[in-house]
């Protein structure tokens, strides 16, 4: 059954349905018979969802877990690069362009783990004075910080552009 036809059968559906609860005598008739025409609109939109291209009801829990584990996949992947732009933006905010955040994770279960966070500086150039070390543990501070993370997980490296 094509889209186009499943919505035309269900609109005839609705619009039957909608006459003859209008057309019931009032009572404890009308109540019954609204809940079965009711039930039976709820299946015909449920219907497709239920078949799933011609899959039997024992598999859709199964495909539901499978779309689930995907979803949550997905999702894990989507916060950790969200993660990395906004740990990049603190990394700006200290007056340093050019830079990369690489995050690498664990998942275990329901759990995802960060287990390394390298923020690599390019072309920048951060001397051994007082000053500049103190930007390295600031930065190593509020990255830490921000992903609730241990501060010995942060690395902060410097390299050539690349």
């Amino acid at each position: 059954m094509t889209l186009n036809s499943y919505v035309t059968i269900l609109g005839a559906l609705v619009i039957t349905v909608t006459l003859l609860s209008l057309l019931l005598p009032k009572g404890k008739t009308q109540k019954t018979v609204r809940t079965v025409l009711s039930l039976t609109v709820a299946l015909s939109v449920l219907k497709p969802v239920i078949v799933l291209n011609g899959e039997n009801l024992e598999n859709i829990g199964d495909r539901f877990l499978s779309v689930q584990e995907d979803f949550i996949y997905f999702s894990d992947e989507y916060v950790i690069k969200l993660q990395q732009i906004a740990c990049e933006n603190i990394v700006n905010n200290y007056g340093i362009e050019n830079c990369e955040v690489k995050i690498e994770y664990e998942r275990s279960g329901d759990i995802t783990e960060i287990k390394k966070v390298d923020v690599n500086l390019f072309d920048q150039v951060i001397i051994s004075g007082e000053e500049n070390i103190d930007i390295k543990e600031e930065i190593t501070d509020a990255i830490s910080a921000f992903l609730k993370v241990k501060r010995e997980i942060v690395s902060i490296n410097e390299r050539k552009g690349e």
